[in-house]
């Protein structure tokens, strides 16, 4: 199957889930969160879909949210039976995507870091050797 189509079906659930999750869950503790589809990835038999969330909060409420993620699955994957135009409804997955958070921590370790600024010359000097 061509990797175009698997990337068109993984916008279309990525869309659609997004749309559930923010606009037509009822469950509370959904509904105070802020949760953000940041990827998915499905396998090229159309079986299997992996979605990464990023959700703000600490790790207790995290861990809380991806629980009723996972408590939703059925429904979702009806919402996708949907909307798909697949042999298969994929099995979905939920992962946390932690990416912004080590983000986060990079920056912060990076912002203590005590490292003065280049003087002009020494930046040419620095950017020539690169010209040669």
């Amino acid at each position: 199957m061509s990797t175009y189509r698997v990337e068109r079906v993984n916008q279309i659930i990525k869309d659609e889930l997004s749309n559930f999750i923010n606009y037509q869950m009822n469950d509370p503790r959904v509904k105070d969160a802020v949760i953000t589809i940041t990827n998915v990835n499905t396998t090229p038999d159309m079986k299997y879909t992996k979605v990464f969330v990023s959700i703000y909060g600490d790790e207790a409420k995290k861990k809380e949210i991806l629980a009723v993620l996972d408590k939703a699955r059925g429904v979702m994957r009806k919402i996708l039976a949907e909307n798909l135009t697949t042999r298969f409804t994929p099995q979905i997955t939920f992962a946390l995507d932690t990416s912004l958070d080590y983000a986060m921590h990079i920056e912060k370790v990076l912002s203590t870091l005590d490292i003065p600024p280049l003087e002009e010359d020494e930046e040419e000097d620095f950017w020539d050797e690169f010209d040669e």
